[in-house]
């Protein structure tokens, strides 16, 4: 029974939530936001250790 609710639910999610979500992930702005923390974080991350060695 539990496993037919979650069935259900994620059936739910994938058919009406996921393609509005995905649209918006998709456009131009939101990818350029993602490449851009991406590339950013190796340095973030390096810094963040310099932080906290000194």
């Amino acid at each position: 029974m539990a496993d037919q609710e979650k069935s259900g639910f994620g059936n739910f999610i994938n058919s009406k939530i996921m393609p509005p979500v995905m649209k918006f992930v998709n456009t131009k702005a939101i990818t350029a936001l993602q490449n851009g923390m991406v590339y950013s974080l190796p340095f973030i991350i390096i810094g963040s250790i310099f932080l906290i060695w000194w």
